[in-house]
């Protein structure tokens, strides 16, 4: 579905910036999966425009509750040219509108909207000419560069012979979004809500400080008497283990963090990367890279995320709350770091539906807090 929105800013630059949005293969986004959104900017002016463009969308229902994607990402368009840009656009359940604007700081540039319907089930595609009846067809040029792209497709069938960026991509999607790996969301999500904080080490003091705070109470004013420095000496005691205790509590881990890499080096250099996070406090959390959130049944509200473009990459923006577990995933393209073998837990093998018994696992540390496990299959 197709959209184009102008709007005319004669004061900036004399001439209309247009912007238009296109969501999902062939403009057919899918329920439930990670989609294409390609953004179009077109400055017919002899100016270059600069800004960036915002994108927002709510999701959810009232016995749901509803959420927003939103993504910041900077953009140019030269005088006379065109900028397109390809993002990942997860589409749940009670998203039917995506907004756009692009801004130079506070004063606008171009901005619209695309009202959508989603397809319930998924499409199926194949690659190269149109040998057989599908729901469409692709160029190998056309293949994104991350898998998670693919994800809309339950089939995709290859009728010329792939590059080896191309083939790469399309191994990745049989070994991790074609069925041969599956992510069991609710049984991962329950070990998450199991985690529990460590138990601080100022909670040993907390008898003392008790019988502390007692005793001064009942023996303050008789050994006070002709001691004048004596209540000031039991005041700084006090304060000296109100700050131990502050000190140990910001030392007490935020968050359990679970990490699970999955890798089947001869399908594919990608790997599926699943992060679950348990906060026991409230905070913003920054992650490296583009993930979208696996949505557990209800209790959507809160769960926004913000994809912002920097210099570096793609980051992830989530705000948590305590006891709320969050999981996330994405596809990567680098190798996992060297661990140990490990036994494979029992949450584990109930965490990710795969031919086990073919497999191999390794346990890293890759942060402090972080319980990190390497699954490799053949």
């Amino acid at each position: 579905m197709t959209l184009l929105a102008l709007l005319l800013l004669w004061g900036w630059t004399g001439f209309p910036i247009e912007l238009e949005l296109e969501l999902g293969w062939a403009g057919r986004p899918v329920l439930g999966a990670v989609n294409p959104l390609w953004v179009t900017l077109r400055n017919p002016g002899p100016t270059a425009v600069q800004g960036e463009l915002r994108l927002a969308m709510e999701f959810g229902s009232p016995w749901r509750g509803r959420g927003t994607y939103t993504a910041r990402v900077p953009c140019a368009v030269g005088p006379g040219g065109r900028t397109r840009l390809l993002l990942p656009w997860p589409v749940p359940a009670g998203s039917f509108l995506l907004r756009a604007a692009l801004r130079a700081g506070e004063r606008g540039l171009a901005e619209g909207e695309l009202a959508f319907g989603a397809e319930p089930e998924p499409l199926r595609a194949g690659i190269g000419p149109p040998l057989e009846p599908l729901d469409l067809h692709l160029a190998p040029t056309e293949l994104p560069a991350d898998p998670l792209l693919l994800s809309p497709f339950a089939e995709l069938r290859v009728f010329t012979p792939l590059g080896g960026r191309e083939g790469d991509v399309v191994g990745a999607w049989r070994a991790f979004l074609g069925g041969g790996v599956r992510v069991e969301a609710e049984a991962l999500r329950a070990h998450l809500a199991g985690l529990r904080p460590p138990p601080p080490a100022w909670a040993l003091l907390l008898p003392g400080l008790f019988l502390y705070l007692l005793g001064a109470a009942w023996a303050l004013p008789r050994l006070a008497q002709g001691r004048p420095a004596l209540p000031l000496a039991l005041a700084m005691g006090f304060l000296i283990l109100a700050g131990f205790y502050s000190v140990l509590r910001e030392a007490t881990p935020r968050r359990g963090t679970i990490q699970i890499v999955v890798e089947q080096p001869s399908l594919t250099s990608f790997g599926l990367e699943v992060l679950g996070v348990a906060p026991w406090r409230r905070e913003e959390l920054v992650l490296e890279g583009w993930w979208y959130e696996l949505l557990p049944p209800r209790g959507w509200e809160g769960r926004d995320l913000l994809w912002r473009f920097t210099e570096a990459g793609w980051q992830t923006v989530l705000k948590l709350e305590p006891a709320v577990p969050r999981l996330l995933l994405r596809l990567r393209h680098e190798a996992s770091p060297p661990g140990a073998a490990a036994a494979r837990p029992g949450w584990l093998a109930h965490a990710l539906v795969l031919p086990w018994e073919r497999a191999r696992v390794f346990q890293a540390q890759p942060e402090p807090g972080w319980t990190a496990y390497v699954v490799r299959l053949p």
